[in-house]
């Protein structure tokens, strides 16, 4: 912060304050809601909604593969709010 407002003024300060708040907290925000849900689906309910037969449990890398592609598009999602402040 004392970089940003030092070397570009208080509106760059206070915009980059407000994206590094809107990451932290959809951060926090997703990973709390994946978890939650990650572990309902495959530690509580496993033997309810993939024993038929008719669902395949996700493998370790399509998880991963959703968590990488959730959290690239975060970086975007959270600038959104900062940048209508800007307009």
């Amino acid at each position: 912060v004392a970089f940003l407002y030092e070397n570009y003024g208080p509106d760059a300060a206070h915009f980059g304050c407000c994206y590094v708040r809107n990451l932290v907290s959809g951060m926090f925000i997703y990973y709390f809601t994946a978890g939650f849900f990650h572990y309902k689906n495959y530690v509580l309910d496993r033997e309810k909604l993939f024993s038929s037969g008719k669902r395949q449990l996700p493998t370790r890398e399509v998880i991963m593969d959703q968590i990488q592609l959730a959290q690239s598009s975060l970086f975007l999602y959270v600038a959104l709010p900062v940048f209508s402040d800007w307009l």
